[in-house]
């Protein structure tokens, strides 16, 4: 495999930059494992072409949603965007069906190619990518995709010319921007078998737009679920750069959103204050030019302009950012770049909305909710971390809960025993989640036992083969406990009163509560999400993060022995498995790896960058240092300046009544973490209840000098 001595180097070379270095060395090793890289990326794209010219690339023709592949395209580009500082923005026509059936992945391929040049070439500014509708009949439809960015641009009579294999726009682009000219060749030959054609145009200094149609087949319409998601609600979009705000009114719009525009906090306060009635949703993002999105968020709440449901747009994960955007009143964080998909998701959460238009009151407390005695609970899931986590969550909610593995395993469960709800996983070896809850539906014994989906993706066209399969409700992973709630007490609330036993308290609320702050540092692992998703459970936690590194400490080794022996069905259901295991236990960048292997795998591609980025991330976990269970949260030591400064700066405010305690608070929150004593103490001083917000501090301080615990 002319690949392999490539993945050694690459592989090596990782290995070695983890070892002591002096600077000139680690900058050489630098340098020869990106030259592998890149001369890896021409292997592949040989290959690629070889495969095609010899006719040996075989298109799929599967189900596929057109939202699920421009989220993963979002999730693939997203860094390099990032580290350029430039938007992706999609942009979908309403008209272009969201259920097709093709080939994603090569679709995915040539839409990769596309945004990667765009990025490549392109210092300031935005990549548009668009799709819409050319023609449909009964059983076909030719979209037609669009990739536009605000980049350097090609000089007239050059642009026909790159899509002839080995072919440049000149040498100094080669030397500065790397290739060697054959991905536009590689788009051209694949958008042939799709049916369609490719082309482009720019302009020197003012961008390039390549575009292209495909034919694909086109699902059974679906059947209308009556009221759109959104219709009759308001949205405001603030937004300092005109294409980005453009794009997210069109996709509201597409939601049945009404859409009004901002280009400032400013205008965006203007507008809600002098609106008819007051907005439902505001999309903000949070690096505005004047006052920033932080800011506008608190003035919002302090001069009660409604109750909207806020969704924050940023392209950055700064703890310190994101703990004083909450605090100002963000329901959620949509973190760039944002696809019609993943905007639609944050939208409805953040309106408590399920996306089948039931509503959710998302204030509800786990332990508020009382199921109906002697519930009972089948939970369907093959990952077995995730079965562990979501067992604890039903057990914890004083639920009965029974386990299998697979589809075949819940039949016969099923048929055995009186469930009154099934969670069923939606991917699953043996037999699927869809074809397991048909059979269910089919059979007299199960038919009435309500079934909700776990699935990683939840947009249109999966809910309606979620509907069709019989399914009654789904659940996107990671779950999350009080979605979990909702969920259940939609199925087993539904009795009189007098016929409901207590929900068992959740372990958030009988375990010692502690500030974020005062949590292990876990390199990779978001230690707060996680433990939200076990209900708090230290122990638990930690017994979970051990089992996974110990199980999976070779992963990128056993996967880069499937892929070298061309076995890519085995290497996406292990990748697919272990990117549902880290999304549990918030392991970020393992999930992040993992994800983009399985997509590989699907293509029947090698994905080495990926692969290295995994046996990185899982040495780095391997290397952490995990609490032993059973021992204590330690708190942080608060008895420093700094911590002591932040203190008497918040009380000297508060005794004077001034409205810069919000900034002295923001900044005590800096120090200590976000816990509940400091959530609830922000929650006051935004409210100006400044003699309530005393008698919290004075709780804080004597908490932090051991007198008492966080309860």
């Amino acid at each position: 495999e002319i690949r392999t001595p490539m993945n050694a180097v690459i592989g090596m070379a990782t290995l070695l930059e983890k070892t002591p270095l002096e600077p000139r060395q680690r900058g050489l090793l630098t340098q020869l494992r990106t030259s592998a890289r890149l001369l890896l990326g021409i292997i592949n794209d040989i290959l690629d072409l070889s495969r095609i010219e010899a006719g040996k690339l075989g298109m799929q023709n599967i189900e596929f949603s057109l939202d699920a592949v421009l989220t993963d395209l979002s999730a693939v580009v997203g860094e390099r965007a990032r580290a350029k500082k430039l938007e992706v923005l999609y942009l979908v026509a309403p008209e272009v069906p969201s259920v097709l059936h093709g080939d994603p992945v090569r679709l995915q391929q040539v839409l990769v190619n596309l945004v990667t040049n765009a990025i490549k070439f392109t210092e300031r500014g935005e990549i548009v990518v668009e799709a819409g509708l050319v023609s449909r009949d009964a059983e076909h439809a030719v979209l037609h995709f669009a990739v536009r960015d605000t980049g350097i641009g090609i000089p007239p009579g050059e642009l026909p010319r790159l899509f002839d294999p080995f072919t440049q726009v000149d040498e100094s682009s080669t030397r500065v921007h790397g290739g060697v000219g054959l991905g536009l060749a590689i788009c051209r030959r694949l958008v042939e078998l799709m049916g369609g054609t490719i082309d482009g145009r720019s302009e020197p200094g003012r961008g390039s737009e390549f575009w292209f149609t495909a034919r694909f087949g086109t699902a059974r319409a679906a059947v209308s679920s009556g009221q759109p998601p959104a219709e009759g609600l308001r949205a405001l979009v603030v937004d300092d750069n005109a294409t980005t705000r453009d794009v997210f009114g069109a996709m509201l719009e597409a939601l049945r959103f009404e859409v009004t525009l901002a280009d400032s906090a400013e205008a965006a306060l203007a507008r809600m204050d002098a609106a008819p009635r007051p907005f439902d949703l505001v999309v903000i993002d949070w690096k505005l030019a004047g006052m920033n999105g932080v800011d506008a968020v608190r003035e919002v709440r302090r001069r009660g302009l409604g109750e909207p449901a806020i969704v924050m747009v940023t392209a950055y994960g700064d703890e310190r950012l994101v703990r004083d955007a909450e605090a100002s009143g963000v329901n959620v964080f949509l973190h760039k770049p944002v696809s019609p998909s993943t905007l639609f998701d944050a939208a409805m959460e953040a309106l408590g909305r399920r996306a089948g238009g039931r509503m959710v009151a998302p204030s509800t407390a786990s332990g508020d909710v009382r199921f109906r005695a002697g519930a009972r609970v089948l939970l369907v899931e093959d990952n077995d971390i995730n079965r562990q986590v979501a067992s604890e969550l039903l057990q914890s909610l004083g639920l009965a809960a029974d386990c299998a593995a697979d589809g075949l395993e819940a039949l016969e469960r099923a048929r055995d025993e009186r469930y009154d709800v099934i969670l069923m996983d939606v991917q699953m070896p043996r037999l699927d989640g869809i074809e397991a809850t048909k059979r269910l539906k089919q059979d007299p014994r199960t038919r009435d036992i309500p079934v909700v989906a776990l699935t990683a993706h939840a947009m249109s066209g999966d809910r309606q083969r979620f509907l069709e399969a019989g399914m009654d409700d789904y659940l996107t992973k990671p779950i999350e406990e009080t979605e979990l709630v909702h969920a259940l007490a939609r199925w087993l609330a539904q009795v009189p009163q007098a016929a409901l036993a207590p929900a068992a308290k959740s372990a958030r609320e009988s375990e010692p509560r502690v500030y974020t702050s005062t949590l292990p540092h876990i390199p990779g692992v978001d230690v707060a999400a996680a433990l939200q998703r076990v209900s708090g459970k230290h122990d638990l936690l930690w017994r979970l993060l051990a089992d996974f590194r110990t199980r999976n400490a070779d992963a990128a080794e056993r996967l880069r022995a499937m892929f070298a022996a061309g076995e890519f069905a085995p290497a996406r259901d292990v990748a697919h498995t272990i990117k549902g295991a880290a999304a549990t236990l918030a392991a970020q960048r393992i999930a992040a790896a993992a994800g983009a292997i399985e997509i590989a795998a699907r293509g029947e591609t090698v994905p080495t960058a990926e692969l290295v980025e995994l046996a990185a991330a899982m040495a780095e976990l391997v290397a952490a240092e995990l609490p032993q269970a059973g021992a204590p949260a330690t708190r942080r030591d608060a008895n420093t300046t700094a911590c002591a400064a932040a203190l008497a700066a918040l009380r000297r405010e508060l005794a004077g009544n001034s409205l810069a305690a919000e900034q002295a608070c923001a900044a005590l929150r800096a120090e200590l973490g976000d816990g509940p004593a400091l959530r609830d103490l922000a929650a006051l001083v935004a409210r100006l209840d400044y003699r309530g917000a005393e008698r919290v501090l004075d709780r804080i301080e004597r908490e932090l000098a051991g007198e008492a615990r966080v309860t």
